[in-house]
């Protein structure tokens, strides 16, 4: 049975996943009512959690597969497909076409704006993955390295 409900949010993931207790949310959630601050941010401030696991809830919460950028493979067609200059403009990463779409790993899946370009360029339908923000940029300096230094 699938306890993941579309209703959960993300105060919830948090807790059932066990990256705080129900206990720390509940401070959190009062210091973020007190202070007018998403709870989010408050637990980030305080260390409860960390930007990664953060990323992970929300791709928990989302349904939007979490993508290892050191264990894929970037494969040369897909990356054909966006110019560098896009790719750095959103911090996306074309990684391969799989069934007629292009999968990009993105840090906010719900970039409507970052993905109406990627698939005005690419001319195919973009299918977004979660990954960490770092994990994208690290990825996007490797990949395109060598044509920045051939370019200089």
């Amino acid at each position: 049975m699938n306890t993941n409900t579309l209703e959960e949010n993300l105060d919830e993931i948090l807790v059932r996943t066990g990256i705080v207790t129900i206990e720390q949310m509940h401070d959190a959630v009062q210091t973020a009512h007190n202070e007018d601050k998403p709870v989010e941010l408050v637990l980030l401030e305080t260390g409860l959690i960390t930007h990664r696991d953060l990323v992970m809830a929300l791709s928990i919460q989302l349904k939007t597969p979490l993508i290892d950028l050191k264990r894929h493979k970037v494969y040369p067609e897909a990356k054909k497909l966006v110019s560098e200059q896009l790719i750095r403009k959103h911090n996306v990463l074309p990684l391969d076409i799989i069934n007629g779409s292009l999968a990009v790993v993105m840090e906010n899946t719900m970039d409507v704006g970052a993905i109406d370009d990627i698939a005005a360029v690419s001319k195919m339908r973009v299918e977004p993955m979660m990954a960490f923000p770092e994990d994208i940029s690290k990825a996007i300096d490797s990949n395109y390295r060598t044509e920045a230094e051939v370019r200089n």
